[in-house]
């Protein structure tokens, strides 16, 4: 599987934020260290951000409303 994905395996053009939970069984916190890592060895600028100890849908509801803001700053 890992040879086939090619997810994180290009260079964004534009900022990249990741949104994370330390406590996410489903996906796993590695998963973003891993894409924020090769993202950045694209030549991407990502900025991984930690929610702490919150599952998959703790980290979604933690996260939706800082994601909101930051398109709202970049917007302007």
């Amino acid at each position: 599987m890992r040879a086939a994905d090619g997810t994180c395996d290009w260079r964004p053009e534009v900022p990249v934020r990741l949104y994370a939970g330390a406590a996410d069984a489903d996906v796993p916190i590695g998963n973003a260290r891993s894409c924020a890592a090769g993202l950045t060895g694209h030549g991407g600028r990502v900025r991984l951000v930690n929610q702490g100890q919150v599952d998959h849908f703790g980290s979604f509801a933690v996260s939706a409303p800082q994601v909101v803001r930051y398109f709202d700053s970049v917007r302007r």
